[in-house]
C-alpha cells in the first residue's frame, strides 16, 4: 500500500524537478515519505511556453524543432541545465537585440545560428553548437567550410563573439590566416553548400551570388570587411573594403623573428586600430547592421565599441561604388545565409610577398598559416544571433 501511495504522488508530480535534491531516508515513516514527496511537488519544474513556438513543456523535455534552430529539437526553458536528451542541449531563452541596433526590436524576429557541415580539412569536423562554431577537434585544430541551416530575409542585424584565444598555444598565432565569417545570397533563395556554393571569389559565378565579408584574414595581421555587391556573371563586380587589426598581433611578429614589415597605416580612414584588444585573452563583439541606405559594423572590446566599416565611404584604395540597393534587393527577395571557413587550400605564403592594406614581409617570417598545425584548440565564434524579418 505504502508503495503505491508513493508511486501515485511521484506521477502526479509529473516532471523530473532539478531544484529538488532530497533522497528518502531508509526505514522513515509513510508520513515523513509523503511530506518529501509533497516538498518534491513544490519543486516541479513548470509547465512552460517553448521558446520558439506555442508548444508547452515542463523540466526535462524537448520541444519541436523550428527555423530558429536548425529543425532540431531543443530543450524545455525549464529543464535541468545539465538536461542533454534533446538534438540540441543548452538553455535556449528569447533574447533581445544590442542597445541601439534597431529602432523597434519587437519589429524583427530573433534566432540563434545554427550550422551544418559542407566538409572538413584535416580530417576531422569542427566542433558546431547553438550559434557556434570551433575550428577544433580532439585536441587539434582543423578546417573547413560550414552554412547555417537556413537563410534570413530582411536581414537587419547579425551579432557574434569572436574567440582568438585558442591560438594562444601556437608561437605562430600572428601569421594566422583565412579565418572567415560572411553572408551569401544567390537568386534561388537556396543554402550555398556543395556543389551549389557560390561567392565573389570564383565559385559558381553564373549564379551572380552577393557576398559579405564579415570578417576575413585575408592575409595575416589584421581583419577586413568586404561587400561585393555582384552585378555580372564572372565575379567582377564592385566592391567595397575596409581594414581593421589589434596593434598587437604586431608584438608577437618581433618574437618569432619577423623584421621589417610595414604595420598597417593607423591613422588611414579606412583602417581601424583596435589598441584595447588582445586576442589570445580577450573576445571581440562583432556586430553588423543593415539600414536602408548603408551597412554598418561595429567591434566592442572591453567595453569600447569602435566602428570599423560602413558601406557608405570610399572605403580603401582598390574599392569601387557598390550597389548598395542591389545588396537590400537579394535581401529582401532571397535572404541571406551565414558561412564560415577556415581553409588549408587558402594557405597564402608572406614570405617575400606583399598583401593587401599595406602588409609587407622583407625577411623570412613562418607560422601556421594555417595548415593542420595551428594550435591545438584553433578559433571560433560563439553567441551568433540574427534579427530578420520574414513577409
Amino acid at each position: 500500500m505504502r508503495v503505491m501511495i508513493l508511486a501515485r504522488l511521484y506521477i502526479m508530480g509529473s516532471f523530473p524537478a532539478c531544484a529538488a535534491n532530497t533522497s528518502c531516508v531508509a526505514n522513515s515513516s509513510l508520513d515523513e515519505d509523503i511530506a518529501l514527496l509533497h516538498l518534491k511537488a513544490q519543486h516541479a519544474a513548470p509547465s512552460v511556453q517553448c521558446t520558439f513556438s506555442s508548444d508547452m513543456c515542463a523540466g526535462n523535455q524537448c520541444c519541436p524543432g523550428t527555423k530558429e534552430t536548425g529543425y532540431k529539437t531543443y530543450s524545455c526553458p525549464s529543464a535541468c541545465v545539465s538536461f542533454t536528451g534533446c538534438e540540441i542541449s543548452g538553455a535556449h531563452q528569447q533574447t533581445n537585440m544590442n542597445s541601439g541596433s534597431v529602432s523597434s526590436a519587437d519589429e524583427y524576429d530573433n534566432a540563434m545560428v545554427y550550422f551544418d557541415n559542407d566538409y572538413e580539412d584535416c580530417g576531422a569536423t569542427m566542433m558546431l553548437g547553438a550559434g557556434s562554431v570551433q575550428y577544433a577537434s580532439a585536441g587539434a585544430a582543423v578546417g573547413g567550410r560550414v552554412v547555417s541551416t537556413a537563410g534570413y530575409k530582411n536581414l537587419k542585424t547579425i551579432s557574434f563573439d569572436v574567440n582568438f584565444t585558442g591560438l594562444s598555444d601556437s608561437p605562430q598565432w600572428a601569421l594566422f590566416k583565412n579565418a572567415a565569417i560572411y553572408l551569401v545570397s544567390n537568386p534561388e533563395g537556396s543554402q550555398p553548400a556543395g556543389d551549389n556554393y557560390c561567392d565573389q571569389g570564383g565559385n559558381n559565378c553564373a549564379m551572380d551570388c552577393i557576398e559579405i565579408d564579415l570578417l576575413e584574414s585575408n592575409g595575416p595581421i589584421q581583419f577586413q570587411t568586404t561587400i561585393h555587391s555582384g552585378g555580372d556573371t564572372s565575379c567582377g563586380g564592385s566592391q567595397l573594403y575596409e581594414f581593421w587589426y589589434p596593434p598587437l598581433l604586431w608584438d608577437n611578429l618581433s618574437e618569432i623573428g619577423c623584421t621589417e614589415t610595414t604595420s598597417p597605416i593607423s591613422d588611414d580612414a579606412c583602417i581601424s586600430a583596435l589598441p584595447s584588444w588582445d586576442p589570445l585573452t580577450a573576445l571581440a563583439t562583432v556586430q553588423a547592421t543593415f539600414g536602408d541606405s548603408e551597412m554598418t559594423m561595429s567591434v566592442t572590446v572591453n567595453g569600447e565599441t569602435f566602428v570599423v566599416y560602413n558601406s557608405s565611404s570610399a572605403g580603401c584604395s582598390g574599392s569601387s561604388a557598390i550597389n548598395y540597393t542591389r545588396v537590400q534587393e537579394y535581401n529582401s527577395k532571397y535572404g541571406y545565409y551565414v558561412v564560415s571557413s577556415w581553409e588549408t587550400s587558402n594557405s597564402y605564403i608572406p614570405n617575400g610577398q606583399s598583401w593587401s592594406g599595406n602588409v609587407a614581409y622583407t625577411t623570412s617570417c613562418t607560422g601556421c598559416d594555417w595548415l593542420c598545425d595551428c594550435g591545438t584548440s584553433g578559433w571560433g565564434f560563439s553567441n551568433m544571433q540574427v534579427w530578420y524579418m520574414e513577409e
